[in-house]
C-alpha cells in the first residue's frame, strides 16, 4: 500500500467537494443570475433582501416600472433605461443566468378561459397562431431573444400577474397554452406561475400590501380590495422560490 492510498480522507468544508487523494477542492462559486422586469420583480427582490435562502445562487435585479418597460435596452452588452437596481453589475456578460419577469402573457390571457365554457369553440391551430403572435410582440420576448444572442446563457422567463383567479381545473385549455407559450419562447425556459399564485385564496395571500418599485404597498390592507398586479413579500418568496427550483434544472 502507498503512502497515497493509505492517506486518511479528510471532510471537505461545506460547499466543498473532496478531490480524488483526499485535498479539497475550492468551494463552486454561486450561480450569478440578473433578474430584469416591470415594478412585479419589486416583491422578489423583497423577499431576497429579506433574507430568502436561494444557497447557490445569486441574484441582482433590474427594472422599469409599466407603461415604459419597453424602455429597457441594451448598450452595448450593459443594460440601460431601468429605474430600478439593487447595484449589481450593469454588463450582461458578467451573468451565468437570466429571468425576466415583466409584460409576457398568462395562459389565462388568450381567450379569457375563466369565462368560457368547457367546450372548445376555437381550433389548436388558432390558439397556437395567437399565443405566438402575443408572445413575440412582448418585450419579454425581445429581451429573452437579445440576451441569447448576446451571452448564449439560459434565459427563464415568468408570465406577468394574473389579475383574476384562474380555475385551472375547469379550463381544460390552460395547460395547451402554457405549452403554447413555451414553444414560442423558445430556447428560453418558461417557469408556469405556482398553482397557489393562482386560486381565489392566493389573491388575498399573495397580493394584499403589494410591494412596487418604490417599496411602498399599492393597497395598504384594505379588504377585499388588493392590487392584483404586484405581489406582497410572502407572495415574492413564492415566486423566488419557484425560480431557484426551475434554476436548478438546468
Amino acid at each position: 500500500m502507498t503512502l497515497a492510498n493509505s492517506r486518511a480522507v479528510r471532510s471537505a468544508p461545506s460547499g466543498a467537494t473532496p478531490d480524488i487523494d483526499g485535498g479539497t477542492s475550492h468551494p463552486r462559486p454561486p450561480r450569478r443570475v440578473c433578474v430584469i422586469g416591470n415594478s412585479a420583480v419589486a416583491a422578489v427582490h423583497r423577499a431576497y433582501k429579506d433574507g430568502f435562502v436561494t444557497d447557490g445562487f445569486e441574484f441582482s435585479f433590474f427594472a422599469r416600472n409599466h407603461p415604459y418597460f419597453d424602455e429597457i435596452a441594451f448598450e452595448g452588452t450593459s443594460i440601460s433605461g431601468c429605474n430600478f437596481s439593487s447595484g449589481g453589475n450593469a454588463d450582461m456578460l458578467e451573468y451565468d443566468d437570466f429571468v425576466i419577469y415583466g409584460d409576457l402573457i398568462s395562459p389565462s390571457d388568450p381567450f379569457k378561459l375563466d369565462r368560457l365554457s368547457s367546450s372548445r369553440h376555437y381550433s389548436l391551430q388558432v390558439l397556437n397562431t395567437v399565443v405566438r403572435n402575443r408572445v413575440v410582440r412582448s418585450k419579454s420576448a425581445w429581451l429573452s431573444q437579445a440576451l441569447h444572442e448576446m451571452t448564449g446563457k439560459p434565459v427563464f422567463l415568468l408570465s406577468k400577474n394574473i389579475s383574476l383567479p384562474t380555475r385551472i381545473e375547469s379550463n381544460p385549455d390552460y395547460e395547451l397554452i402554457s405549452t403554447a407559450i413555451a414553444a414560442a419562447l423558445a430556447p428560453g425556459h418558461y417557469i408556469p406561475h405556482p398553482a397557489a399564485l393562482l386560486s381565489a385564496e392566493g389573491r388575498v395571500e399573495f397580493h394584499k400590501n403589494a410591494i412596487g418599485i418604490g417599496g411602498s404597498p399599492h393597497n395598504p390592507v384594505k379588504t377585499p380590495t388588493y392590487d392584483t398586479n404586484h405581489l406582497n413579500a410572502v407572495g415574492g418568496a413564492l415566486i423566488l422560490g419557484h425560480i431557484v427550483a426551475h434554476l436548478r434544472l438546468v
